[in-house]
């Protein structure tokens, strides 16, 4: 089954219910590969291109599924990676975001607070579809408009729709369009 297709219904959704830019995406190595972007319809939105790739540890769609990661892994992931500096609150080091990392674990979701882009917040979920998930989705807006508790609201959901895709993913739900 293809992961896009399976994913775009409930892409849309979030981009009704939240009115925010909505990625999915794929860790490949130590980069984001965005498979799908559902732009926000703000004149003020975050945008990217399907043909970009960001650096994981620096969004919150790479250190959501880092997160699943044990630390080894995420160390040989990185281990030769230097990391840049998009902002100043991009981590710099391994260590640093695997401090980070712990903190996903804890939520059950990551979040990118002005590390890959200045004014910029991105919340995201990965998505388990097996052995080997590398799969996530993400919700991201201007810090007018996704605050503290926009944040807490685009977790919990982010870990209904990501638990919902991936039970699709692993063939354990009927492919049929349900709400939510």
């Amino acid at each position: 089954m293809d992961p896009v297709e399976i994913a775009t219904p409930f892409l849309e959704d979030l981009q009704s219910e939240f009115g925010e830019t909505v990625n999915f995406g794929l860790l490949v190595g130590p980069e984001v590969h965005y498979l799908k972007v559902l732009e926000s319809l703000h004149p003020l939105r975050m945008m990217t291109s399907m043909e970009e790739r960001d650096p994981a540890y620096a969004t919150a769609l790479g250190k959501a599924v880092l997160s699943n990661l044990d630390d080894e892994t995420v160390r040989s992931i990185f281990h030769d990676v230097e990391f840049q500096q998009r902002t100043p609150r991009t981590v710099q080091s391994t260590d640093a975001l695997i401090a980070e990392l712990v903190h996903a674990r804890e939520r059950g979701f990551a979040i990118d607070d002005e590390e890959n882009e200045m004014g910029a917040v991105c919340v995201a979920a990965a998505i388990e579809a097996g052995e080997d998930t590398r799969y996530a989705v993400s919700v991201s807006g201007p810090m007018v408009r996704v605050d503290e508790a926009v944040v807490e609201r685009l977790g919990k959901r982010l870990r209904e729709v990501s638990a919902r895709i991936g039970m699709l993913l692993r063939g354990e739900a009927p492919a049929v369009r349900t709400p939510l």
